[in-house]
């Protein structure tokens, strides 16, 4: 399980495997750098800000953001082909931002990794460049939350219970 030894946004000097392109400049989440442990509450919104930088014009762009369990299983993953379909990205420097309004994750800890596409081939991938701490609150002011094992993904529903009536 790793840990950061020191919170940064710089993400060029982040350990990369294979044959992968160092595009990735900076990251924050939530105005802080991304590079680190996080602490956040259920449902908490999110804004990962990231800087490109290209040294060619690349086509059918995507940037993917991916969540996993400390066992390594992925749960949820955002990716701006879903939202936004393909982009380019001209030369230079691009600023990608994500905003999530409820992180859905149940109460522990969350790896994230990040990834950009180019043309369907995997350009740069950064393997669990930060974590996150789903803290344990009330959130659904019952002092009930989700038992480990029952699923990763908290969501609000509405339920009525009729005691007592004839059918």
């Amino acid at each position: 399980m790793p840990e950061y030894d020191n919170c940064s946004e710089d993400l060029s000097n982040f350990k990369r495997r294979g044959n992968i392109e160092d595009i990735y400049r900076k990251g924050t989440l939530n105005d802080n750098p991304l590079v680190g442990n996080h602490r956040l509450l259920p449902a908490s919104r999110c804004r990962f800000q990231f800087e490109i930088q290209t040294s060619r014009t690349m086509h059918n762009c995507t940037v993917g953001i991916h969540f996993k369990t400390v066992l390594g299983i992925d749960i949820y993953a955002l990716n701006s082909r879903w939202v936004l379909n393909y982009c380019d990205l001209n030369t230079g420097i691009s600023v990608i931002i994500c905003e999530i309004d409820e992180l859905p994750l149940v109460p522990g800890r969350y790896f994230v990794s990040i990834g950009f596409s180019s043309e369907k081939r995997q350009i740069d991938w950064l393997d669990q460049v930060a974590s996150i701490d789903i803290v344990k609150t009330d959130y659904y002011g019952t002092g009930q939350l989700p038992w480990e094992g029952q699923g990763y993904i908290l969501s609000q529903a509405n339920w009525s219970i009729q005691n007592g009536k004839e059918v």
